[in-house]
């Protein structure tokens, strides 16, 4: 989405900073999934701040079970990748795509990591999941999204 200040759009800028305007301003909070995710991040520190809180001062047993959740479910997300990734490439081997695809839908948010994050995290979750999984098996981008799935894709 292109953001400019008047309702036409003029490859020629009406100022010399106009062009710099739009550039900045383009998919910066402008896209509504941006807005979502920042509320969500804020509002996680919020409550993990809120669950110190209550732990350090009041001692409460609740907020230490309710903050091992907190921390322990995304960890357990992550960690199932590479072996519902093996899974998913030792079910394909036997004719059912199902695996594949609960991979491709679940996973999402990490095979995108995989694909276009920093060369720092592409890395790591590329080795975790062609660790145990068939040597044929990669990630590619098909119609849209990251895909895993045996070559080619």
């Amino acid at each position: 989405m292109v953001i400019t200040r008047t309702n036409t759009y003029s490859s020629v800028p009406k100022s010399r900073n106009d062009h710099i305007w739009q550039e900045t301003r383009r998919g910066v909070l402008g896209d509504p999934m941006t807005i979502l995710l920042s509320v969500i991040g804020v509002t996680f520190a919020a409550f993990c701040v809120w669950l110190s809180v209550r732990i350090v001062n009041r001692r409460e047993r609740w907020a230490k079970c309710a903050l091992a959740a907190v921390i322990g479910v995304p960890v357990l997300y992550a960690a199932s990748f590479g072996p519902a990734c093996w899974i998913s490439s030792q079910t394909l081997d036997r004719g059912d795509r199902i695996g594949a695809q609960t991979v491709n839908m679940m996973y999402q948010p990490i095979l995108s990591l995989a694909w276009s994050g920093p060369s720092i995290v592409q890395s790591p979750i590329v080795w975790y999941a062609r660790l145990w999984s068939s040597d044929r098996w990669a990630f590619g981008y098909v119609s849209g999204s990251v895909r895993w799935g045996p070559l080619p894709l």
